[in-house]
């Protein structure tokens, strides 16, 4: 994992990584990761102070590559707790540092202890761009503009400073309260800083394993009931325009694709006829009418049915009722019968 460009920092720096590079291949040996050797190595620098950060700067600003290389080793772990407010987004840490690393270097380059102020201050500006260039390159599926990451990080900061303070984690309304900001807007942001799932993301194990996509329903699949409904409406619509002219029946069938070919236009099938598109417009709005006609004459049967039905069931259950209330109620036995008090008294 490199997470300090060689070529953007100087040779000086260059150099001091590769010599650590046989330490670090020992110590992946022993289970340690690339990440957790990196933090290692950047905590064995210490501080500046404000006349030492002074001093350096100085010394950069005429181009000596060993003052570079030093200011930046020193403020390495500025990066590491910038890119911690951005993890979870998408990118991993190493790659969050590698990104941040690089806003560092160019700090330091433009950095002018002249005009006031400390690195820190000025670096965390450049540390932060470069880290949202690489959210809106290759982060997430579904881009977030830059100011929402900001607003999404502070969130993350509010959180653990809240569940430090109270043992546990905090609530909307107490994040709303810290951040000074509604309720919706802190939804808001918890939600669009969850990261989004892969359909093809495998769940369960062995022989159990599935796609998510499989296990997440299809709301525009059709159920048991819209197939029966549909097949049903198709079988008497066919049935109506069964009893059409042959004319009527056959316009409708090319004009609406009925036999599962391409709907024809007015043309063509004025063409097939050889009448003229207005007597086909004619002929089809006539057709339409009879189906509505027979449709409406098939429904008001069909409910007819449906009430004398209801009304045979209504009667049925009020003479099951009074069946079951003019029968005598069944004596209870005494507790202590049984089998055998019950077989003797037979006898």
């Amino acid at each position: 994992m490199n997470l300090i460009d060689n070529e953007s920092i100087g040779p000086s720096t260059g150099e001091v990584l590769s010599r650590r590079s046989s330490a670090r291949d020992a110590a992946e040996s022993d289970g340690r990761s690339s990440l957790q050797i990196y933090l290692q190595d950047i905590g064995q620098t210490p501080l500046l102070t404000a006349r030492e950060e002074f001093a350096l700067a100085e010394r950069v600003r005429r181009g000596d590559a060993g003052a570079r290389d030093h200011m930046i080793r020193a403020n390495l772990r500025l990066v590491v707790r910038i890119a911690k407010d951005y993890a979870q987004y998408g990118l991993p840490l190493a790659d969050l540092i590698s990104e941040g690393n690089v806003g560092l270097i160019h700090a330091v380059d433009r950095f002018d202890p002249r005009i006031g102020g400390k690195l820190s201050t000025y670096a965390a500006w450049w540390i932060r761009q470069a880290i949202r260039r690489a959210f809106a390159h290759h982060a997430r599926a579904i881009r977030l503009p830059v100011h929402m990451l900001d607003r999404i990080a502070r969130l993350r900061r509010a959180q653990a400073s809240l569940s430090e303070q109270f043992g546990r984690e905090a609530t909307t309304d107490e994040l709303a309260a810290e951040l000074q900001a509604p309720v919706e807007k802190i939804a808001l942001w918890k939600s669009a800083g969850d990261a989004p799932f892969s359909l093809d993301a495998a769940v369960g194990t062995g022989s159990e394993s599935r796609r998510l996509s499989e296990t997440i329903r299809d709301e525009r699949a059709p159920t048991a009931f819209t197939q029966l409904r549909d097949a049903t409406t198709a079988r008497d619509l066919r049935a109506i325009i069964a009893t059409l002219d042959v004319r009527e029946a056959t316009i409708l069938r090319l004009r609406f694709g009925l036999d599962g070919d391409e709907p024809q236009t007015l043309h063509a099938v004025s063409l097939r006829f050889g009448i003229t598109r207005e007597r086909v417009r004619q002929l089809e709005r006539r057709a339409l009418q009879n189906v509505r006609n027979a449709w409406a004459f098939r429904e008001r049967i069909r409910t007819r049915e449906e009430i004398a039905l209801d009304e045979r069931h209504h009667r049925l259950r009020a003479v099951v009722r009074e069946f079951v209330a003019a029968r005598p109620a069944r004596r209870s036995r005494p507790v202590g019968w049984n089998l055998r008090s019950l077989g003797a008294s037979d006898r």
